[in-house]
């Protein structure tokens, strides 16, 4: 990485040209300069690439700072950031753009070409790339790049999800979404998944209104985490994130993954139809045929921090009543598992929600046994059910050292 500093520092002082706008400096090099030697890769192709990034950054700015988000200026004094558009292979690891800092104000560079087939395509991804970058430079503003690990997965959660806020038509951020439907048992923060998490964060949004983000930004406590500011936040709108009471069925995030998973339901607040039309549902990770007169006990299953996993359960029309258990191991009476039994209409929406409640605990094996009790089932308009198993909990300063987060084991069993 050193040797691509170096290589960028060397590739920037040879930028010629200079477009400026209200808020940005962009310096670029054009591919045939005129009474210049020719830029080969280093240069754009064209003015329309540099007024798309001009016209994105723009659209960033004025949202980040409108009524809705009022985020504060990024930079000190009025000061416009540089936008630097060259070729950047050799600089990262693919040639994608970033954002950087320099001392206390931050910088973007964009690239000047892509692979793109279609110049379409590249001005999609040049418009997106645009969006999300700047919106690197209002949250270094409130936690500088590179200061905390524990924000980093919320930094391109949000910049993902300004893509599809401020450029609703274009769904170029859709390349970098796509394990949020085929992983839903990898973690929030998990750094494999850090883009995916923009899904998470429209949730918040839709729920909370988007003044909520600009609140979890904007708190105070420097050493927090981005969990930590979004559960306190919560708090203060008498809201959990998350819950290691067995009682408490109904937290923030086990909502959002009951509501994840009906991404077609347009009254609902998972309704992403965009990640629906060119992903797909999100996956199940197992399906059961649910027969009168049968039980099942499938095999045991485990869980980390702020995941969730699918059970699809397709329901025969001999059935008339069903019940669902889960079994899970307690630390000091407590659990951060959630479970609940959702309803799937004929037409795809969604019906009855039953949450699996504790009606066993067993203090001498450290075991809690959960269940929807005996439930009446309609087959005739239903498409199928889900189980949704949740895991709404997280390591942080308030959590006992006891308290397993991760890899938390679960058995079910389905009476029919």
């Amino acid at each position: 990485m050193a040797s691509g500093i170096v290589e960028f520092e060397n590739r920037i002082r040879a930028l010629n040209d200079h477009q400026s706008s209200e808020h940005f400096d962009i310096h670029f090099n054009y591919h045939n300069p005129r009474r210049q030697i020719g830029t080969i890769t280093g240069g754009v192709r064209s003015r329309a690439l540099i007024s798309f990034y001009v016209d994105a950054l723009e659209r960033l700015y004025r949202a980040m700072s409108g009524p809705l988000f009022q985020r504060r200026a990024p930079n000190a004094n009025g000061k416009k950031t540089n936008v630097f558009v060259l070729d950047l292979s050799g600089v990262t690891a693919s040639g994608e753009p970033f954002t950087a800092s320099s001392g206390s104000d931050a910088y973007i560079a964009l690239p000047c070409r892509t692979d793109e087939p279609t110049i379409h395509a590249e001005y999609q991804y040049a418009a997106t790339s645009a969006v999300h970058e700047a919106t690197h430079v209002f949250n270094h503003a409130m936690r500088p790049i590179g200061s905390s690990k524990n924000w980093q997965w919320f930094d391109e959660a949000t910049a993902i999800f300004m893509e599809s806020w401020v450029l609703p038509g274009n769904q170029d951020y859709l390349r970098l979404t796509r394990t949020w439907n085929d992983v839903p048992e990898a973690s929030l923060d998990d750094e494999q998944h850090w883009y995916a998490s923009g899904a998470f964060v429209a949730y918040l949004v839709k729920s909370e209104k988007p003044e909520f983000l600009t609140t979890i930004w904007n708190y105070p406590g420097k050493e927090a985490s981005a969990l930590e500011a979004i559960e306190e936040a919560l708090k203060a709108r008498y809201k959990k994130l998350f819950s290691d009471d067995p009682s408490e069925l109904n937290t923030v995030f086990s909502q959002y993954c009951i509501d994840s998973y009906t991404l077609w339901d347009t009254s609902g607040l998972g309704f992403l139809p965009d990640l629906y039309a060119r992903y797909g549902e999100r996956a199940v990770t197992e399906s059961f045929p649910v027969k009168s007169g049968k039980s099942w006990q499938p095999s045991a299953y485990s869980l980390n921090h702020l995941a969730c996993r699918y059970f699809l359960l397709d329901i025969r029309q001999d059935v008339s009543q069903l019940e669902v258990k889960m079994k899970t191991p307690l630390r000091n009476g407590r659990t951060f598992l959630k479970a609940a039994l959702v309803e799937i209409k004929e037409n795809l929406g969604r019906g009855k929600t039953w949450p699996l409640k504790p009606n066993i605990i067993h203090a001498g094996d450290h075991t809690a046994l959960f269940s929807t009790g005996p439930i009446p089932v309609d087959s005739v308009l239903l498409d199928h059910m889900v189980l949704v198993v949740s895991h709404c909990g997280y390591r942080d300063s308030h959590v006992p050292q006891n308290l397993p987060v991760n890899n938390v084991n679960f058995t079910l069993e389905i009476i029919s």
